[in-house]
């Protein structure tokens, strides 16, 4: 069980999506990815990571699997 999770958000612009934060499980991540594109088809370019505690930073490779061009920005 996850007893804690980042607060996450994403920002849809006019050519992509930039995310803020990626979740502590891949799982929960998922759920994100899916939450974008139930507002978009367009493609996540973007990833800002706001620290590297775990809970922002574990799910990154659901990001980079999902969208290989994705920038990481920490």
């Amino acid at each position: 069980a996850v007893l804690f999770e980042s607060n996450g958000a994403f920002v849809v612009g006019e050519r992509g999506v930039t995310v803020i934060d990626a979740q502590f499980t891949a799982a929960h991540t998922r759920e994100v990815l899916a939450a974008v594109r139930r507002v978009t088809r367009l493609p996540v370019r973007t990833v800002v990571v706001t620290h590297a505690h775990d809970d922002h930073v574990s799910g990154l490779q659901v990001w980079r699997d999902s969208f290989p061009d994705v920038e990481i920005v920490a």
